[in-house]
């Protein structure tokens, strides 16, 4: 049997849940969130494109506006300066060249003039000596038929005449040993008298003698020799400023240990060929142009030539001027480290205080004293 209590609730209807019509509220607005952020992803997007586009044009622009028309100003100025400085270096060669073909033509010249002059020179004396042997022949042959009073006349006037032409000889031809070789046969032929009235002519022989003697020799020569020789070493040196450093540190050592070693030093060398480092201990200064050492150069070669011909013509002064400007070239252009330059700055010093000729004596005592005793013997024989 049933209760009441179960009738009742068998007979009250069941509720069912009822449902809202339409879309949910909160499904769609989790369906338009991301529409709304892909949306506003794509705008920042195609905003930052704009914004980039806009910078490398500005970019553009400026260069092309600013940048661009002072580079190529630059490359046209630098050109241009490049051209005038080959143009100025072309110009400079070709004046060297013209000078260095002026100074060797002059300098054969001079060459050829001195060689004709030596060589002309040389047969006038060959000459005299021939002309002086007759007359000593003839002389002797004389002397068999005279006495002993016509000896001495004739000893004491050949002495005044070799005597004058001491004198010849040292002032005019300039060559003090054989103006002393005159004297000396002068005095012998005194001597050979042995006649004490002409003591004092005797002894301003000797004083005369012992002048000559004590002059130094002739440095003409010996200095246009060594400038020679200063000219070929300086001809064949190297000018060009070095890098004042290490370079044994680039050569590679065969007598290396193992294969680390040889490799470290030839890629040392590979890297001091293709830059170039510098060790100093001294304050950095400059380094002279190529084409500027090779002008002073020429320039150094041009005053040792002018000096070598200065030595030939013994002319002290233009031989002075001559090393003294090519010592200033070298002390400017010249490194100091290099050893041929700086051998051939010491010996131009040395050739700087060479006396060429030296200072002859105004005069000599003897010819006044053999004028004297040749003409109380003219007298007596006018008499």
């Amino acid at each position: 049997m049933t209760t009441d209590a179960e009738k009742n609730k068998e007979k009250a209807p069941q509720s069912k849940p009822v449902t809202p019509k339409g879309p949910k509220p909160s499904d769609a607005s989790n369906k338009k969130a991301p529409a709304k952020q892909q949306r506003r992803g794509g705008y920042l997007g195609w905003l930052l494109l704009v914004i980039v586009i806009a910078l490398v044009s500005a970019l553009a622009w400026y260069g092309y506006r600013y940048w661009l028309p002072n580079y190529q100003l630059q490359t046209a100025t630098l050109e241009a300066r490049q051209t005038d400085l080959e143009n100025q270096l072309e110009t400079i060669e070709e004046k060297l060249d013209k000078q260095q073909e002026q100074s060797r033509q002059h300098v054969r010249q001079q060459l050829d003039q001195f060689s004709g002059v030596l060589n002309s020179y040389l047969q006038e004396q060959k000459q005299r000596v021939n002309d002086y042997q007759q007359a000593v022949q003839s002389v002797q042959a004389e002397l068999a038929a005279l006495d002993i009073s016509q000896e001495t006349d004739w000893r004491v006037l050949e002495a005044r005449n070799l005597t004058d032409r001491a004198a010849i000889k040292l002032w005019i031809d300039q060559d003090p040993k054989a103006a002393l070789e005159l004297l000396k046969l002068a005095e012998s032929h005194l001597a050979a008298l042995d006649n004490p009235a002409h003591q004092s002519a005797l002894q301003a022989l000797a004083d005369d003698i012992m002048l000559l003697r004590s002059l130094p020799e002739a440095k003409q020569y010996d200095a246009a020799m060594q400038l020679n020789s200063l000219y070929a070493q300086l001809q064949d040196a190297n000018w060009h400023q070095r890098q004042a450093g290490r370079d044994a540190d680039g050569a590679t050592d065969a007598t290396a240990s193992n294969w680390r070693e040889r490799l470290q030093q030839r890629a040392s060398t590979l890297m001091n060929q293709l830059v170039r480092v510098q060790y100093r201990d001294k304050p950095i200064e400059p380094m002279l142009s190529d084409s500027y050492i090779e002008l002073v150069q020429q320039r150094t070669l041009l005053q040792l030539q002018l000096a070598q011909q200065a030595a030939l013509t013994g002319r002290q002064a233009l031989y002075e001027a001559s090393i003294d400007t090519a010592l200033e070239l070298l002390e400017e252009t010249g490194d100091p480290e290099q050893g041929g330059l700086q051998f051939a700055r010491n010996e131009l010093t040395k050739l700087r205080d060479l006396v060429l000729q030296p200072d002859y004596p105004e005069e000599l005592k003897s010819p006044a004293l053999l004028n004297r005793l040749a003409n109380q013997i003219t007298a007596g024989v006018a008499e």
